[in-house]
């Protein structure tokens, strides 16, 4: 293998080249292509043109040592057959077959040579065999001729590759790999408007526009010109089609998000700044280039109230949806959304699948901006800190508007991206007074236009005050003077939030209207502090609180009533940052401990419940939950799943402050239990950390048990990540604390992992003494689910080393413990492994029967993973049957699976290697070629 860094294998195990001398010799050999290379040209190339006295032995020596690389058993100075001598030099025989030059070569000779839309096929093969700059990681022969020849090789062929994926309408085929290598040319023009042609011909316009900017400005940057006329070419071409594709109505459904809160029935004033916020987002049609409002002002000063009214009234000028974002900014316990977390929560509501998701914020961004682009989508992104937090989360799609508010002036977004700003002021006294009249009704506010004047005096025009006032005063029928005096004497209020206005000081409204509340309801409110957000669901409260449901429920509408509570679904609520902090100091220390102890309580034991769904053992015993803790209880493993997306944020923010707080058996259950559900929900870079603050956590406790479960967490983590000193480390740490406390449950599930961890890597020896270790430790817990996952891990292996009538066996056995024990999550994995061992015997009709009811059941369980694995063998079984429509339509539907999952290492993975994946969609590809 020469693109991508000079690597050697021997079947499937991968051989050390040797020192980097040795490794530049044979990536000058490759290079050759089979043309002989002169001694003293391989000299000047290795050492520079500065050799030593020993040069042309070490040259012989090394040659010596390839030879019997390729061929371990060759006699000392034999010649071999592969690296031959050749005059006063060598050359390297390495043909199609087993070398990827010779194979990217003939793959471009077929297509050259073939006038049909197959020529594109042949250029996406060879393409992909020329991932990664040609010799990389060989110093030695940095922009050596030989290499620098080669590396033009490929990317004209890319430029070539494009043009014909242009011509013959498939740019989807090449443009993944055209993408990569324009990343290692940034500077290469022709290359880059191929980029953009290909980007242009998906539909993609928005990146095309944005990649063309970006090469300006590096060309600027770095060479000091600007873009030649095939790249001026190619952006003239981008901007006719981007004009084209707008006039056309949408050919597709796409997800179409509706995410505003509702807008408040009693808005009242503003109307300037209304028309401004209209005027300048509904303007110039869809051809406009994304504009950005940026309102601002004070805390209470009625930002999100206008933004959302504002949003309410421009929605149907977007069809493709709304998306809102509460960014909390500026959370008093400094919970800001991170943007990374803000594009998942956006690019789920525009249909990304969650574990397709990138981890850099860079490359979601990218996605989200793709995913806009050709729609208009209209964007509110509530409560912002900075500018930096904002900029990542815009769309770059024409006809997108975005509505951002903070209480900082977002000065970079104004300079930088064109935000138009618009800062609040407080109201004026006629706009106070048309509010508290749509709140209270003309008759009362008349009655005492005095009591009238000093409320909204004491107000000072902040329209969250104004709300909490008028709200009390709905709900009696004492006089407004009594207010404006209750309004006027009160002493103690909320230290004043300002960012560049006048002092506004709001704590005596919410002190007044705590001191209204009911003895209850004000109780509640209090303790509502320590919810760590962003909500707080019913069942939450009620364990924070130790109330019945039905009585939390009650003066959760006193504090809705009072504005201190917001409800956004039903049963679930959001609390001001600013109300949640006076909320907080109203705590005494005793009662927040209590309250913040019973917070933690609710959210480990439903973690607990959810984790029983998957009838998987728990992790040791929980103590009771306090008195009045009501765990929420999802009934199978699919409401478990629904659970956890909706309370993701909260757990994760729940264990957060659970670390402050040093409570380490809390922190690891919760980690420990929500493994099922963070496997299909979260990338590694999510998980990892809090798989280690889990085993932290338990390495501060004194359970064994705990810390040998978080090792083997830590573990499966690493494994994923081919970390596989790191987690070889922490299976043998893990295996070693369960063989110490005699626990053969978790020695089973350890030594699972272990096969698994091993199998993967092609050690189907050590996978297969493992697995069986696991059967057996399995056996003597006595637990029936850990038995069926073992023996599938033994089945699995099997099936790796060929042994089908034993992994038939072996998968039946634990298939039917799975079956006989309602285990519902195990069936469909093990259904799969049981139809490939009858594919693989030619039981064509016992296969499509396993994984037509695998494939039933993954649906069910809403378990993606396997339903994806399920569809690609089904297709592979219905083929060999002779159902070949069955299997084309079954192989479309796996791909259209696939492409939207995106991430290959989202995958299940555990029984086939990467490369096993590739070359069955390799084969699935061709035939739905031919059918084509």
């Amino acid at each position: 293998m020469l693109f991508g860094g000079v690597r050697v294998w021997r079947g499937d195990t991968e051989l050390d080249v040797g020192p980097p001398q040795q490794r530049a010799l044979l990536t000058l050999l490759l290079a050759a292509g089979g043309d002989p290379l002169g001694l003293d040209a391989i000299v000047d190339a290795l050492w520079s043109h500065d050799p030593s006295g020993s040069a042309v032995n070490s040259v012989h020596r090394y040659v010596g040592a390839l030879r019997r690389l390729f061929e371990p058993s060759l006699p000392n100075r034999a010649p071999g057959r592969w690296l031959l001598r050749s005059g006063k030099g060598y050359r390297l025989v390495a043909d199609a077959d087993c070398a990827d030059l010779p194979a990217f070569r003939a793959h471009i000779a077929a297509a050259e040579g073939d006038p049909s839309a197959e020529a594109v096929t042949f250029y996406a093969r060879a393409l992909d065999l020329a991932r990664g700059p040609v010799g990389s990681g060989v110093d030695l022969l940095r922009d050596h001729s030989c290499l620098r020849a080669v590396e033009r090789e490929r990317v004209d062929a890319a430029i070539t590759a494009a043009h014909a994926a242009v011509h013959w309408r498939s740019p989807e085929k090449v443009l993944p790999a055209v993408q990569d290598l324009s990343a290692d040319e940034p500077l290469n023009e022709p290359l880059q408007a191929a980029v953009m042609a290909l980007l242009t011909a998906t539909g993609r316009h928005a990146e095309a526009i944005s990649l063309y900017g970006v090469i300006r400005e590096r060309l600027a940057e770095e060479l000091g010109i600007d873009p030649s006329p095939v790249l001026q070419d190619a952006y003239r071409q981008v901007l006719d089609a981007d004009h084209a594709a707008a006039t056309e109505p949408a050919a597709a459904h796409k997800t179409r998000p509706a995410q505003l809160p509702m807008a408040s029935p009693v808005f009242a004033g503003r109307d300037g700044e209304i028309t401004a916020v209209l005027d300048r987002l509904g303007s110039d049609g869809g051809d406009a280039p994304v504009v950005i409002s940026a309102i601002g002002g004070m805390a209470g000063i009625g930002k999100t109230a206008l933004a959302v009214h504002c949003a309410h009234a421009l929605a149907d000028q977007f069809p493709d949806g709304q998306l809102y974002l509460n960014l909390r900014g500026f959370d008093p316990d400094g919970r800001v959304v991170s943007a990374e977390d803000a594009l998942r929560g956006f690019l789920e509501a525009l249909g990304t699948n969650p574990a397709s998701l990138p981890d850099q914020l860079d490359d979601r961004a990218a996605l989200f901006r793709s995913q806009l682009a050709g729609r208009r989508v209209l964007v509110v992104l509530d409560n912002a800190r900075d500018t930096e937090q904002v900029r990542p989360l815009l769309p770059g799609a024409p006809g997108c508007r975005v509505i951002v508010t903070s209480r900082n002036q977002l000065t970079g977004l104004v300079t930088h991206d064109g935000a138009q700003p618009l800062r609040l002021s407080p109201l004026s006294d006629a706009d106070a007074r048309r509010l508290l009249v749509r709140r209270l009704g003309h008759t009362r506010v008349a009655e005492d236009p005095a009591a009238t004047d000093r409320i909204i005096a004491a107000c000072a025009g902040l329209p969250l005050a104004l709300a909490i006032v008028s709200a009390r005063a709905a709900a009696n029928s004492f006089s407004l003077s009594v207010l404006a005096d209750e309004l006027a004497m009160s002493a103690d209020r909320l230290d004043a939030l300002t960012v560049d206005e006048p002092i506004a000081d709001v704590r005596a409204v919410f002190s007044w209207s705590y001191r209204m509340l009911p003895v209850t309801a004000a109780d509640v409110f209090r303790r509502l502090a320590v919810h760590p957000g962003p909500e707080i669901s019913l069942a939450a409260a009620a364990s924070i609180t130790g109330l019945p449901s039905a009585r939390v429920r009650g003066t959760v509408a006193a504090l809705i009533a009072g504005n201190l509570l917001t409800e956004v679904s039903p049963g679930r609520y959001v609390m001001h940052d600013l109300i949640r902090e006076y909320a907080a100091e109203l705590l005494d220390t005793a009662e927040r401990d209590a309250a913040f102890g019973r917070l933690v309580d609710h959210y480990v034991h439903s973690t607990r419940s959810a984790y029983l769904t998957y009838g998987r053992p728990p992790v040791g015993d929980l103590s009771p939950e306090a008195s009045g803790v009501i765990p929420e209880t999802p009934a199978d493993n699919v409401e478990a799943m629904t659970w956890y997306t909706r309370e993701r944020a909260v757990l994760r923010a729940v264990v957060d402050a659970a670390i402050a707080a040093g409570l380490d058996r809390p922190i690891a259950h919760i980690v420990l239990d929500w493994r099922p559900m963070v496997f299909q929900t979260e990338t590694l870079n999510e998980s990892l950390p809090y798989a280690l603050a889990g085993l932290s956590a338990a390495q501060r406790s004194d359970d064994l048990r705990l810390q040998a479960e978080a090792e083997r967490d830590v573990a499966n983590k690493y494994n994923i990540a081919s970390e596989d000193d790191l987690c070889v480390k922490h299976f043998a740490r893990a295996l070693e604390l369960f063989q110490q406390l005699g626990d053969s449950l978790g020695e089973s599930n350890t030594s699972r992992n272990l096969a698994m961890h091993h199998m993967l890597r092609g050690r189907c020896t050590h996978a297969a003494e493992y697995a069986q270790r696991s059967v057996e430790a399995a056996r003597r817990a006595g637990d029936r689910a850990t038995l069926s996952v073992a023996l599938g891990t033994v089945a699995d292996v099997s099936l790796q080393t060929g042994r089908y009538d034993q992994t038939v066996d072996l998968a039946s056995e634990a298939l039917m413990i799975a079956r006989q024990d309602g285990i519902a999550y195990l069936q469909s994995p093990l259904l799969e492994t049981l139809g490939r061992a009858h594919s693989a015997l030619g039981s064509h009709s016992k296969a499509i029967a396993a994984f037509d009811e695998g494939l039933r059941l993954a649906r069910e369980n809403q378990d993606w993973v396997t339903e994806v694995d399920h569809l690609g063998y089904y297709g592979d079984a219905l083929y060999a049957a002779g159902e070949h429509a069955a299997a084309r339509a079954t192989w479309t539907e796996f791909f259209d699976k696939v492409d939207a999952m995106g991430a290959r290492e989202a995958m299940s993975g555990w029984a086939y290697s990467d490369g096993e994946h590739a070359a069955l969609e390799t084969v699935r590809r061709a035939r739905l070629q031919e059918a084509a």
